[in-house]
């Protein structure tokens, strides 16, 4: 669970995702269809 706080301090730039976080945007950018099923992140 990502709280909407953090999410929008990504977007604007003042806070980076770290970790498993970072890992999980940049599958999701890789491969959206993995996502899509999901039901979101």
């Amino acid at each position: 669970h990502i709280s909407p706080r953090t999410l929008q301090e990504w977007e604007q730039g003042r806070r980076k995702p770290s970790g498993p976080a970072k890992a999980l945007i940049e599958i999701a950018f890789r491969h959206p269809e993995v996502i899509r099923g999901t039901g979101g992140i």
